[in-house]
């Protein structure tokens, strides 16, 4: 279903806030959100306490979003067997945060979220302007992150429990494509 989130502000999930201690799934398909605020996920925020749970976002755009604390485009923590999967050219641009201006990651145990044909441009943090990780293990494939503004944290931020691959991925052809860095790395990251 095809939506239209626009400049909505609450404390948790500007555009869609969500918190579920059942098995759950958020499936958005060519959404749009736009302008939207909170503390914990600008445009979007998702904690899943559940034994099962699936998001899945194809296409759309997540703009201008902005968050307090964390994930100016998406707040997701999930604290089950929990999967992620974007893709089909899902653009998070120009959002903020303090920890992951367009995407932050994180859960009580690891887990594998999937990005395949994502843009992340021209968003800005404090930490992991584009991507923040926690205890995940992300895959990145043809995609672009480009253009993002850390405070000498990067474009992703990696945390000591965090792996993030990327294959196929623009990260920029120079390094003032993305500033301070392309990734700020504790934990493991192969990229390219």
């Amino acid at each position: 279903k095809s939506w239209k989130y626009f400049k909505r502000a609450h404390l948790h999930g500007g555009g869609i806030g969500a918190s579920t201690d059942k098995d759950s799934d958020l499936d958005l398909t060519t959404c749009s959100f736009s302008t939207n605020s909170a503390d914990l996920g600008g445009a979007i925020y998702y904690r899943g306490d559940t034994t099962r749970g699936e998001v899945v976002i194809s296409g759309g755009t997540y703009t201008g979003n902005t968050a307090t604390t964390a994930g100016g485009g998406l707040y997701l923590y999930s604290a089950g067997n929990f999967s992620l999967d974007i893709g089909s050219n899902a653009r998070f641009s120009t959002s903020t945060a303090g920890n992951g201006g367009a995407i932050y990651l994180d859960g009580l145990d690891h887990w594998s979220p999937n990005f395949e044909d994502v843009q992340l441009t021209d968003n800005e943090a404090t930490v992991g302007a584009a991507l923040y990780l926690g205890n995940v293990s992300l895959m990145l494939r043809s995609s672009r992150v480009e253009s993002n503004v850390a405070a000498g944290n990067g474009a992703a931020w990696v945390s000591s429990e965090a792996v993030l691959t990327s294959r196929m991925t623009n990260w920029g052809t120079s390094s003032a494509d993305n500033t301070d860095y392309d990734v700020s790395n504790e934990g493991g990251a192969d990229y390219g």
